[in-house]
């Protein structure tokens, strides 16, 4: 990702070229006119803007999260420690009960099972103990409790044989259920964040803790950074699929077992990245794309954009038409013909009539498509040009037409009404094609140009002659249009000198002159 003292210095150097009344500019490595140049410096002079205030933000986002973190990780401390004196206390006070059940126990005063109630709760709270000791965090709850936030480092207690493990009390905790003892006069209704405990009479039953989003969000914003935490938390799941949403919430879990932090544990998250349908299912581009930082995708967004203004200039798309179409292209890598249909779907999506989609259905594109009808003597209408230059199906056949099937379908209409010509249409010729020679002999004759002549019109339809005859001969034709008066070739100047020669040779052969 560019900084703002790097996207400075290419704005500096852009805008001095464009103060320069430079007309064209290169940047890297792309070619741009003086609209692309003027394009780069307006993208570049956001971005720098974008930029500084990103980097203002992260500034400011550092020193409160590192403040912050202190904070907790003071409060953790003190915390774990009250738990510890507390859980030292409470250890102590049933050493003391145990010391006199037993007593009690040797009188039989008391029943076996009435003693291993005892024995459990010393071991329980040595057990709470231990795991504070080997690091794990707790906090103390209510009056009397005290509760570990770390299963993982909390030993498995084991009962003597024999014995049974009182229920007056549980701690609760992610995903294990590790006994601590409460005094029977205490009831603590405190669960730690993102955890709930459920009550069955004296018997609480902990529950795995929910996801906190903005972890899940942080998380995924690591290998995805250009999505907003607000456009995550709507959309992450929809776009994104529930499988890889799972795992970013897995891997945000501080208990859990990805690791962030390290080369070998990003390494790993990305491995069952690639295993996501997400990752399955889309193109290489669009996961590059969707990885990139916002100034990075804005910049391509921008180049493509030039390219797309310089290319697609006689369109005249729209500043939104443009941004919105050079975002796809740039999101999906499209190129070629891709690139072309996403313009055009851009383009057409505006009102019906408006300038934009009257310019792309006159422009250098749909010429060349009603160019095709021509050559067969067929009028390509706007839905067939539409079809073609968008890739979508024609609103009348509801089939995708391209240039390739417009001219096979017309080869086929021009068998039809052509049949003696058959062998030359199988062959590629179009009708234009065709009628090639026969422009050129009548424009030869009437001393027209071969611009002003339609084959596809008048008597010049004879030329193609009929089923039963077949086309006319080149001698034929000339024979043609000398003789049928509707071409008229008897008002051309050839005419006039052959009608003189024969007047003179006529006079001649009766003495009329020497």
């Amino acid at each position: 990702m560019a900084t703002s003292a790097e996207l400075q210095k290419e704005l500096d150097a852009a805008q001095a070229a464009l103060d320069s009344g430079a007309t064209s500019y290169n940047y890297k490595g792309a070619k741009l006119s003086l609209a692309g140049l003027r394009n780069i410096v307006n993208s570049l002079t956001t971005q720098v803007r974008n930029a500084k205030a990103a980097e203002s933000e992260k500034a400011k986002g550092e020193s409160a999260k590192s403040k912050a973190a202190a904070a907790t990780k003071a409060d953790q401390a003190r915390s774990t420690k009250t738990a510890l004196a507390r859980a030292e206390n409470k250890l102590k006070t049933a050493q003391e009960q145990q010391r006199t059940a037993l007593a009690r126990f040797r009188r039989n005063e008391i029943t076996a099972e009435e003693y291993s109630g005892y024995v459990n709760q010393v071991e329980q709270y040595q057990s709470v103990i231990t795991a504070i000791e080997g690091g794990a965090q707790a906090i103390p709850v209510g009056f009397d409790d005290v509760r570990v936030l770390s299963p993982e480092a909390a030993p498995t207690t084991t009962k003597p044989a024999g014995t049974t493990t009182a229920t007056t009390g549980s701690t609760a905790t992610a995903g294990t259920e590790t006994n601590a003892p409460v005094t029977p006069t205490v009831t603590p209704t405190t669960a730690p964040t993102g955890a709930t405990v459920t009550t069955t009479k004296d018997k609480k039953t902990p529950k795995p803790p929910a996801a906190v989003q903005q972890n899940w969000i942080d998380a995924l914003q690591q290998f995805f950074p250009s999505y907003s935490d607000d456009w995550l938390a709507a959309n992450a799941e929809t776009y994104f699929g529930k499988d890889l949403l799972d795992l970013m919430i897995k891997v945000s879990d501080p208990k859990g077992t990805y690791d962030l932090s390290s080369t070998a544990g990003r390494e790993r998250i990305k491995q069952e990245l690639r295993g996501t349908k997400y990752w399955q299912t889309t193109i290489s581009a669009t996961k590059e794309f969707d990885q990139l930082v916002d100034a990075d995708k804005e910049n391509l967004i921008s180049l493509t954009k030039s390219r797309i203004a310089n290319t697609y200039g006689d369109i005249g798309l729209t500043d939104a038409t443009l941004t919105e179409v050079a975002t796809t292209v740039a999101r999906t890598g499209l190129t070629g013909l891709g690139e072309k249909q996403a313009v055009f779907n851009a383009t057409f999506k505006s009102p019906m009539g408006s300038a934009q989609q009257g310019r792309a259905l006159s422009g250098v594109d749909a010429d060349r498509i009603r160019k095709i009808g021509r050559a067969y003597n067929f009028k390509v209408t706007d839905d067939q040009v539409q079809s073609i230059l968008t890739g979508t199906p024609e609103a009348t056949t509801g089939q995708v037409l391209t240039e390739e099937g417009l001219r096979q379908r017309l080869q086929k209409f021009a068998r039809g009404a052509y049949p003696q010509l058959a062998d030359q249409i199988d062959a590629g010729l179009s009708l234009e094609d065709v009628g090639a020679n026969y422009r050129r002999y009548a424009a030869d004759l009437l001393e027209r140009s071969e611009d002003e002549i339609d084959m596809f019109s008048g008597p010049y339809l004879k030329a193609f002659g009929t089923k039963d005859g077949g086309q006319l001969s080149l001698s034929d034709w000339v024979t043609t249009v000398k003789s049928d008066p509707t071409f008229g070739w008897q008002y051309t100047k050839q005419a006039n000198q052959q009608a003189t020669d024969i007047a003179l040779t006529l006079a001649r052969a009766f003495g009329k002159v020497g």
